[in-house]
């Protein structure tokens, strides 16, 4: 008993860190801001690292954010591979997405990007 709910455990971890660091396509739709302060920005990079020098920002109801790619990013196969050192190494590492926005195109921090459902129907299924 003890041992099933350890392996749904460590499944539903691999999982969830599979769900973060897989890319998303950029034909899956646009993104918004999330996780922004009232009044707070969003930083665009020239390269994705924080250290890198800033050619814009989103603001923080920014909405219709095109993504373009993402680093960061292994298939789940490739995840599994790893050591248990690797893959603990890997969930903590930032993901940058290379954004287009505007005028502007550069990478910004994945954690503050959310898929926008502005305009899309949603279909709700009733039980």
């Amino acid at each position: 008993m003890i041992r099933s709910i350890e392996m749904r455990h460590l499944f539903y971890s691999l999982f969830l860190t599979f769900s973060i660091l897989h890319a998303q396509p950029a034909d899956k739709g646009r993104y918004r801001v999330f996780g922004i302060a009232p009044f707070d920005v969003l930083w665009i990079h020239l390269e994705p690292d924080y250290l890198s020098k800033q050619v814009g920002y989103l603001p923080f109801y920014a909405h219709g954010i095109q993504m373009l790619e993402c680093t960061n990013t292994i298939s789940f196969a490739e995840f599994i591979k790893l050591s248990q050192k690797e893959q603990r190494q890997l969930k903590y590492h930032t993901k940058w997405c290379k954004v287009h926005y505007g005028q502007m195109e550069g990478w910004v921090n994945a954690n503050f990007l959310r898929e926008d459902f502005r305009g899309k129907k949603l279909h709700i299924r009733k039980k």
